[in-house]
């Protein structure tokens, strides 16, 4: 645990790049509501630090009809799905939405740095 929380640290500080994790979803009982919660699928604790140390937790599902699907990409936290968009208040033209339809990096990029990235 203390190894990938140091390695996650140190690829996150890297200056000039940007770091993607993806994961598979699982979930678990909330004890204190128990209530189903959908989090990043992590081995031991680090399913619950790793959202602590980076900047954005999105949960990427589908919606729409059986036969017309779509992505969406949800960085909004709900009592059901973990999410979290960290951005910065003083710059609000590089904000991460709570709902990106049918997502491509370029878009989530684009909405966090702005279209030069």
């Amino acid at each position: 645990l203390a190894q990938m929380r140091r390695f996650v640290r140190y690829v996150r500080d890297i200056d000039g790049i940007h770091l993607l994790l993806t994961a598979t979803s699982m979930d678990q009982e909330d004890a204190r509501t128990r209530r189903g919660l959908c989090k990043p699928n992590l081995f031991g604790k680090f399913s619950n630090e790793a959202t602590a140390l980076v900047d954005y937790v999105s949960y990427l599902g589908l919606t729409g009809e059986d036969d017309n699907p779509r992505r969406v990409l949800c960085s909004a936290a709900s009592n059901r799905y973990v999410a979290k968009a960290r951005n910065d208040p003083e710059d609000p033209e590089h904000v991460l939405p709570e709902f990106i339809e049918e997502p491509t990096l370029t878009k989530i990029l684009g909405a966090i740095c702005g279209p030069s990235a």
